[in-house]
């Protein structure tokens, strides 16, 4: 599963993040690491909209 942020205005790629697992993921797991993903991109100054 890849998560990537991309500026709406220029499509510029600004962060991404992938991982891998060989055991079906919960739900909780990819809500949890797509929760993380968009805090650290609102630290960073970004209006974040999924």
């Amino acid at each position: 599963m890849t998560l990537e942020a991309i500026v709406e205005n220029t499509g510029e790629v600004v962060r991404t993040e992938s991982f891998r697992t060989t055991q079906p993921v919960m739900q909780y797991v990819i809500i949890t690491r797509l929760m993380g993903f968009k805090d650290d991109l609102a630290a960073d100054g970004y209006e974040v909209r999924v």
